[in-house]
C-alpha cells in the first residue's frame, strides 16, 4: 500500500487499504492511528484528483480532524503528517490561493524533515512539485521536484528517485551531471562502474573498474609466463620438427647410398672390362709372334 501511494498509484491503493484497515481494525497503537490517518488522507487526495468525487474529500477533512486530536494527546510527534494533509486539502480548493497552498507545503516538508522522516517530507515536495505542475507555475515546479530527489536519495529510495526523474525528466535535470545520467539512461546502458549492497545492516560502494582490473604485477608475471609459454611451445615445435628433418636426410642418404654403389660397381665392371680387354689383346700379340704368321 505504501508503494502504492509513492508511486501515485492510488486506485489500487485505496483497494488494499480498504482491506488492510479492516484486518487492522483493534489496533489502538499511536502509530496505527497516525499512520493509518495519514494513508487514508493521501490515498482520498489522490481519488478526488483522478474522480472529483466529494466523498473522498470528506475523507481527507476527517483525517486532518483526526491527526489534530491526536496532536492534542499525544504532543507534536505527528504535527508534520497533519500539515501534509492540510497543504494537499488547501491544494484541492477550487479557489486555490497559490501562495497559501506554497507556504503549506514548505511548512509540511520542513517539519517532516526536522522529525527525520526523509520520505514523507520527499513525497510532499514532489506533491508540491505536482501541484504547481497543474497550476501551470512551472517557475516552482523544479525547485520542489529537484528537493524531492534530494530526500529520496537521502532515504535510499533510488526506485522512486529513477521514478521520478523518468516521469519528469525535464524538471530533474538541473545539473549537468544530471543530463549526463539521463543521457546513459536513454542509452540503456547496462554495466554500470559501480554497484550499491542495498543491504539494510550495511551498504558498500563496489568499484567495478577496480575490482576486474588486476595490478600491475599481476599483469607482469602474466606477460612473462604468457612469453615462456610461447617460447616454449617454439621449442617444442622444433624439436618435432627436427627428427623429421633428421629423419627426411636418412631417407635422402639411404636412397642415395645405393645409386652411389651402383655407379662405383657399375665403374669397377667397366674398368674390369678394359683391362681383360687390354689382355686380351696382349695375348693376340704374343700368339702372333709366337704362332707365327
Amino acid at each position: 500500500m505504501i508503494l502504492a501511494i509513492f508511486f501515485f498509484k492510488f486506485e489500487w491503493a485505496e483497494a488494499i487499504c480498504e482491506k488492510f484497515w479492516v484486518l487492522t481494525s483493534h489496533e489502538k497503537s499511536h502509530i496505527a492511528i497516525t499512520q493509518r490517518s495519514l494513508q487514508t488522507g493521501l490515498i482520498a487526495a489522490g481519488r478526488y484528483r483522478e474522480t472529483k468525487r466529494r466523498r473522498y474529500l470528506k475523507r481527507l477533512r476527517q483525517m486532518i480532524v483526526t491527526l489534530k486530536n491526536v496532536k492534542k494527546l499525544k504532543g507534536a510527534k505527528v504535527t508534520h503528517q497533519s500539515r501534509i494533509l492540510e497543504a494537499e486539502e488547501l491544494s484541492l480548493r477550487k479557489s486555490k490561493d497559490i501562495r497559501g497552498v506554497q507556504n503549506a507545503y514548505d511548512e509540511a516538508i520542513k517539519a517532516a524533515a526536522e522529525a527525520g522522516h526523509l520520505h514523507e517530507a520527499a513525497l510532499t515536495a514532489e506533491l508540491a512539485g505536482e501541484f504547481f505542475l497543474r497550476s501551470k507555475r512551472n517557475t516552482y515546479v523544479q525547485d520542489y521536484f529537484v528537493q524531492a530527489l534530494g530526500f529520496y536519495e537521502g532515504w535510499g529510495a533510488h526506485s522512486k528517485a529513477n521514478d521520478l526523474r523518468q516521469r519528469h525528466a525535464l524538471y530533474t535535470a538541473s545539473s549537468k551531471s544530471d543530463k549526463l545520467n539521463m543521457r546513459a539512461s536513454s542509452h540503456s546502458m547496462l554495466i554500470p562502474n559501480t554497484v550499491q549492497d542495498m543491504s539494510t545492516s550495511r551498504r558498500t560502494t563496489v568499484d567495478l573498474i577496480s575490482v576486474f582490473t588486476p595490478p600491475q604485477s599481476m599483469v607482469g608475471s602474466s606477460v612473462s609466463e604468457k612469453g615462456s609459454r610461447m617460447q616454449g611451445d617454439t621449442d617444442q615445435q622444433q624439436q618435432q620438427h627436427k627428427p623429421r628433418h633428421l629423419a627426411q636426410r636418412h631417407h635422402q642418404t639411404q636412397t642415395q647410398q645405393p645409386q652411389q654403389n651402383m655407379r662405383h660397381n657399375h665403374h669397377q665392371q667397366h674398368e674390369m672390362q678394359q683391362k681383360h680387354d687390354e689382355v686380351d689383346a696382349d695375348d693376340d700379340d704374343v700368339s702372333v709372334l709366337t704362332g707365327g704368321s
